[in-house]
């Protein structure tokens, strides 16, 4: 009897990673067929690990290293636990260096260029823009996007949102 329940929870095990690495390999490729399209280029690197979705709706440089992950199941369930990378425009670049680990519900967003570097932490609700996205001049508020700086995050960085 016991080793009934022993191999009972083995196959249940076996089964719950296989659903885990299918749900990865769906999200990894859905985020590069969607992208591939969108990007003026995208690169990625190998063995990237999407455990939520991963979105990106602008058009310029996405450049992603390898072995990073993108969401983690156990985190918290606030909003939809999906994360933005957006390079916004044709000129944007938005670079993440290796072995990072972003959590749930992350926004990176660059109008002219982030770069993030190596083994870095981005805990759940970070936000990172490199513009305020808007003027501050009345007569420009609603054409121009503002003012923009480059951000550059080091290696071996742990954010976290306040």
């Amino acid at each position: 009897m016991i080793l009934l329940r022993q191999t009972i929870a083995l196959s249940f095990n076996l089964a719950d990673k296989f659903i885990l690495h299918a749900r990865r390999l769906c999200l990894r490729h859905w985020f590069i067929l969607r992208e591939t399209s969108r990007c003026r280029r995208l690169q990625i690197g190998a063995g990237n690990c999407f455990d939520m979705p991963v979105r990106n709706t602008g058009s310029g440089l996405l450049s992603i290293g390898s072995n990073n992950t993108f969401g983690y199941r156990m985190g918290p369930r606030l909003g939809n636990r999906e994360i933005l990378i957006q390079s916004r425009t044709a000129v944007s670049e938005l670079m993440i260096g290796s072995r990072n680990v972003l959590s749930n519900n992350v926004s990176i967003i660059a109008t002219q260029s982030i770069t993030i570097g190596n083994d870095c932490l981005i805990g759940d609700r970070v936000i990172i823009y490199d513009s305020d996205f808007r003027s501050i001049q009345p007569t420009l508020r609603h054409s121009h996007s503002g003012p923009s700086k480059p951000i550059r995050i080091g290696n071996n960085v742990w954010l976290v949102a306040a």
